[in-house]
């Protein structure tokens, strides 16, 4: 009963926004990779299972945010670790912003590939769709995106089927194009 409340609510909102011309700006450059933030904090509205419908109308209409992340600032993407590095500009910029439990679509072109929200490894959340995790320990910021919140394994052990939910052909192909795939 209170997830289907919750599901009304988050669709009621994303109809409301959209309707008042909050929604988002073309991506910057098309065929450009971007991972864009979307301003409002949506993590606690966001249905956990990512096969709910409300997830396709986000992908479709996402509300009002800016672009985070484009081609230019990442240096490498480590594609059987699902890993973004950063340049070192990107790095110093996004480093010391509160990117934790905000919600984000990630596009290449006009294109949304999928959404999710920043988290932390170690949240309690029960979190059934992609997220990005941010590490800083290394000399470069590290974008780790995740098909699912889930800490117990390695990225490259999670199940194939789960992993098709980011690993996608026209990111890895666009990434190698760049000579930015290791």
């Amino acid at each position: 009963m209170r997830a289907g409340v919750i599901i009304v609510c988050f669709v009621t909102l994303l109809c409301i926004l959209e309707q008042g011309g909050n929604s988002m700006a073309e991506p910057q450059t098309n065929g450009q990779f971007e991972i864009y933030m979307i301003a409002d904090r949506l993590i606690d509205v966001l249905p956990y299972n990512y096969e709910d419908p409300a997830w396709r109308k986000l992908l479709e209409t996402p509300p009002y945010g800016t672009v985070i992340l484009a081609d230019k600032d990442i240096e490498t993407y480590n594609w059987e670790d699902q890993e973004i590095i950063l340049s070192s500009s990107a790095s110093e910029r996004l480093g010391g912003l509160k990117l934790i439990e905000k919600s984000f679509v990630a596009y290449l072109g006009k294109r949304p590939l999928f959404g999710g929200s920043f988290i932390e490894p170690g949240s309690a959340r029960a979190i059934n769709y992609p997220v990005i995790y941010i590490d800083k320990s290394r000399s470069q910021v590290v974008f780790q995106l995740r098909p699912i919140h889930w800490m117990f394994e390695s990225y490259r052990q999670l199940d194939t089927k789960m992993k098709r939910r980011i690993e996608l052909p026209d990111v890895r192909r666009h990434f190698r194009t760049l000579g930015k795939l290791k």
